[in-house]
């Protein structure tokens, strides 16, 4: 998390806003949006569900950057 709140300052030197958002599971965001897209599948005639990071990024204009610190060996 260090390094990417570095690369915020560095990227405001050239007059570059970013936001920055810290994710504590990408596995567990990736297991809910799969599993509110199989249940708007099975549920046609319901309103849509939406994914929990969709609504966090919904009105977050122009491109994201994802980091990870999580290494497996």
């Amino acid at each position: 998390m260090n390094e990417v709140l570095q690369a915020q300052e560095m990227l405001a030197k050239y007059k570059v806003a970013a936001d920055v958002w810290s994710v504590t599971s990408y596995t567990e965001l990736r297991r809910e949006g799969l599993a509110v897209e199989r249940w708007n599948r099975l549920h046609p005639g319901s309103r849509p569900r939406v994914p929990y990071v969709a609504k966090c990024l919904a009105n977050e204009p122009g491109v994201g950057v994802a980091a990870s610190d999580y290494m497996e060996v």
